[in-house]
């Protein structure tokens, strides 16, 4: 029999299976895709001789049992994703390629451990996602990761450090993302991950608080810009004496039932503050003392019923920068009847959202005569308003979005509506009572 020919002109390849003889001869493959091999239990020793291979995807081997040793020969591998592989058990002799940058392992529900060992030779790695692996429980220290991202792998058990002699576990990650992960995690040493960018906790059952360790009072964390922690319902606290986060520009917070307060001195540590969101969170009844920074220029405050009930302690006012701002109230329960009142909405917004308010009847002259500079409004879902103010809206008003409320909606039809005379004005308006169902008008 002949022998196969040597493919020195491909550089990209896709099997269902593995031929030797292509490994042998294929010497300048790049990338390397194996998808729904049935067959392979062992990746042969032959994959070694591809010295050019720069991206290997194992997907669906249904029968890939383990990861051969001598992945570590591929010496110009940089991208290894490994992706429904249900019984790819063992990896426990695996040592990464000496190159590789990224790797991604995903649905792959029999894998028990991610070892320190194989990263004796690598020190590139600067990509780790992990997804899916239900049995995943150890985890290696990676000091040269810059993205880490775990996802539905609740027995994982992270190794983070406890004290400030163990600072630099992870002295380059800039981007941290955990969701419906690390069950065992309750405390969250934030002060170590001094070059963390971004923050990223969903579904985080267990956590409770994120902490500053003693010793690390003073630590920089200057590199923070975006922080979300969203369904994380036994979350009690952020760190005592706030966040020293100067250059913080998103802060999201959304379904932490137990949590009782926002971080302290948020006007003097969080100072480049631009987007502030906070959903169901009904325990939280008030801003930090010295207010919200003066930076911000969007807030959405969502379900949080006793922060509702002291609106008028807020203190928009004294924010110069506020242009957006979302409310929304789902109490069926809820009183309010009017809104919003005299001085609580500061005069430089442009946008106001107003959703929900079960019992809201009417729109109050008061609290929107001053706004001088809004330019749409939007109100979702309030069924119960009939009207506008009668002084009608602001002048200034180039948009206006009337959703689910049909009340309201249909005292706005046009030249026959009792509120038309007093929106007529305005160049856009969108009423509608369903997403399908949408009527645009322009006066």
């Amino acid at each position: 029999m002949d022998s196969p020919p040597i493919l020195p002109s491909i550089d990209q390849l896709r099997l269902d299976k593995f031929d030797d003889a292509i490994f042998r001869n294929a010497v300048n493959l790049s990338s390397l895709t194996c998808l729904n091999a049935s067959n392979i239990c062992r990746i042969p020793v032959e994959l070694q001789h591809l010295h050019s291979l720069v991206e290997l995807y194992l997907v669906d081997c249904q029968d890939l049992i383990e990861l051969p040793t001598i992945l570590h020969k591929l010496i110009s591998l940089k991208r290894l994703v490994i992706k429904k592989c249900p019984n790819l058990s063992s990896v426990s002799e695996m040592e990464l390629p000496s190159m590789l940058e990224y790797l991604k392992i995903k649905k792959c529900r029999s894998l028990e451990s991610l070892p320190d060992g194989m990263m004796q030779n690598n020190n590139c790695l600067r990509h780790l996602i992990v997804k899916g692996c239900g049995s995943l429980t150890s985890f290696p220290n990676v000091t040269s990761l810059e993205y880490l991202e775990i996802k539905n792998c609740g027995k994982v058990e992270l190794l983070l450090p406890q004290d400030i002699m163990m600072h630099n576990c992870y002295p380059s990650l800039r981007v941290f993302v955990i969701k419906s992960s690390c069950d065992s995690l309750r405390l969250f040493p934030l002060g170590f991950f001094t070059k963390l960018e971004h923050l990223w906790f969903r579904r985080f059952a267990n956590l409770e608080a994120l902490y500053i360790p003693d010793g690390l009072h003073h630590v920089d964390l200057t590199s923070l810009q975006y922080i979300t922690i969203w369904d994380c319902p036994n979350l009690v606290s952020f760190p005592q004496g706030g966040l020293p986060t100067l250059n913080l520009r998103v802060l999201l917070i959304g379904n932490c039932k137990k949590l009782k307060s926002l971080p302290q001195q948020m006007h003097t540590l969080i100072t480049s503050l631009q987007d502030l969101r906070i959903v169901d969170c009904p325990e939280i009844d008030s801003f930090p003392q010295g207010g919200l920074p003066t930076s911000l220029s969007q807030l959405t405050i969502s379900d949080c019923y006793k922060l509702m009930q002291c609106r008028m302690e807020w203190g928009l006012q004294t924010l110069p920068s506020l242009r957006k701002l979302e409310i929304q109230d789902s109490d069926e329960e809820g009183k309010l009847e009017s809104f919003p009142e005299k001085w609580l909405l500061p005069s430089t917004l442009s946008f106001v959202g107003i959703y929900g308010f079960p019992n809201l009847k009417s729109l109050d002259n008061m609290g929107l005569h001053n706004l001088n500079s809004l330019e749409t409004l939007e109100i979702q879902g309030c069924t119960m308003l009939k009207s506008f103010p009668k002084q009608g809206l602001p002048s200034s008003l180039s948009c206006l979005k009337i959703g689910n409320c049909p009340l309201l909606k249909k005292r706005c039809q046009r030249d026959k509506g009792k509120e038309w005379p007093k929106i007529f004005h305005i160049p856009s308006i969108v009423l509608e009572e369903y997403e399908s169902s949408k009527e645009v008008i322009l006066s």
